[in-house]
């Protein structure tokens, strides 16, 4: 089912139903257009274009087109979210919540924040 992010409508944000899977709305940028998610939780979330956010002192490029499959407090199979290490841009494979801690998984590497650092939506710079 798609999703089209406005006001009048009756079924949920992309941003809402991160909520409902105990996840927080701040993991999406701002300017979500729609999403699709199916019954067994894989699904799709769509920004206008690519977009580029500079967030806990990293770079994270988010395609316009972000899928995965979601269950409650996790995302897995992630794609479309990227994040520079070392000169490196390495994709966002994962998102897990633990109690107060977002996990984010990038190859080999993960890195854990406090879930309030992502109460909002980060803007895209331009």
């Amino acid at each position: 089912m798609a999703a089209p992010l406005t006001a009048k409508s009756s079924i949920p944000t992309a941003y809402e139903m991160l909520e409902k899977y105990n996840l927080t709305r701040g993991i999406l940028p701002e300017g979500v257009t729609g999403y699709v998610l199916h019954p067994d939780g894989s699904f799709e979330a769509y920004l206008p274009g690519d977009c580029n956010i500079h967030a806990a002192n990293m770079q994270i490029k988010y395609s316009s087109r972000i899928a995965g499959n979601i269950q409650a407090q996790w995302i897995r199979s992630l794609e479309g979210v990227k994040v520079e290490m070392m000169l490196v841009w390495i994709g966002v494979t994962q998102v897990t919540r633990t109690d107060d801690q977002l996990n984010f998984f990038a190859g080999l590497i993960s890195k854990s924040f406090p879930i309030g650092n992502f109460s909002k939506s980060p803007q895209c710079s331009s």
